[in-house]
């Protein structure tokens, strides 16, 4: 079975020496690949997601979902996380604070996303509010109705 591809940022330095951003992350990543040969591409980062996906995330998606779920207007945030991490899974990042145990956050954050995959996000989290919590979402263009 062929595992599915990920992108992980990275940046290069002086040197010509590869860093890794989400060192942990891509360690993990790497495991499923141990003993076998892998190809490696690297490419400059594509373009972020746009404003006007932002501005529909939490202008329109999150604050319908968050009103039928009960959440308030300050926990719109934590409704936010805790979709991309059903849509992106989670992983364990070391605590803020010595000693406490290891947080749990979302593998991707939206603020990573190019475009094109904000766009996939958008489609997912339409189809999912409406089956999971019966909530219709406004494609971007059908809440300028004149």
């Amino acid at each position: 079975m062929k595992a599915d591809s990920r992108d992980f940022l990275a940046f290069v330095d002086d040197d010509g020496r590869l860093g890794v951003s989400d060192r942990t992350g891509f360690r993990a990543y790497l495991r499923q690949f141990a003993g076998k040969n892998v190809i490696v591409s690297v490419n400059e980062p594509s373009k972020k997601r746009s404003l006007a996906q932002n501005r529909w995330l939490w202008g329109q998606a999150l604050p319908l979902i968050a009103e039928h779920c009960g959440y308030d207007r300050h926990e719109h945030e934590r409704l936010h996380y805790d979709l991309l991490s059903v849509r992106f899974g989670t992983t364990a990042v070391a605590p803020l604070i010595t000693g406490a145990p290891p947080r749990i956050v979302p593998t991707r954050t939206s603020s990573e996303l190019t475009t094109a995959e904000f766009s996939d996000y958008m489609d997912w989290l339409t189809r999912y509010a409406a089956e999971t919590f019966d909530v219709i979402l406004p494609l971007p263009d059908e809440s300028r109705v004149a």
